[in-house]
């Protein structure tokens, strides 16, 4: 599992790491994908490397030149930032159209209710388990993902 939860990610580095999701690619691709400098994806490239949510796949040749190939990890990856929230949403709604697309199998829900805080922790901590036991199980390469985004807040009242 990756955990990020101690990493603050700027919006450009979220952008090269979201830009992965799409699977393996190389600094000068992602760059041409970005619309972005190379040397500025590949300080992010090795920024993300050092803390363990991407890492190298190999290398391509493209012309002259053999660059590495960059993924994103097997198993799960969790992301304990605010800053996710957008990729968070983006990557669930991708999922599902992506689905929807191809004629799979797909739900999606929404839950929003106001409960007590120890329901809450409660809710949470099931979510957890929910997610330890679904990464044990996980079996990559067989096609079928699952997001699951949770967000516990407390309103002003």
């Amino acid at each position: 599992m990756t955990n990020a939860a101690s990493l603050q990610l700027s919006s450009a580095l979220w952008g090269t790491f979201s830009a992965l999701l799409d699977g393996p690619a190389t600094p000068r691709a992602l760059a041409n994908r970005l619309g972005r400098p190379l040397a500025i994806i590949v300080q992010d490239l090795q920024r993300l490397c050092s803390q363990n949510m991407v890492i190298e796949d190999g290398t391509e040749r493209t012309g002259r030149f053999v660059e590495r190939r960059y993924r994103l990890p097997e198993g799960a990856l969790q992301i304990h930032d605010q800053s996710a929230l957008p990729l968070a949403l983006r990557e669930t709604e991708r999922g599902y159209y992506r689905a929807t697309l191809r004629q799979l199998p797909a739900a999606g829900g929404l839950v929003a209710v106001s409960v007590e805080p120890a329901l809450m922790h409660e809710a949470l901590t099931r979510t957890r388990h929910l997610l330890d036991e679904l990464e044990r199980a996980s079996q990559p390469g067989t096609g079928v993902r699952f997001n699951l985004l949770s967000v516990g807040y407390q309103e002003d009242v």
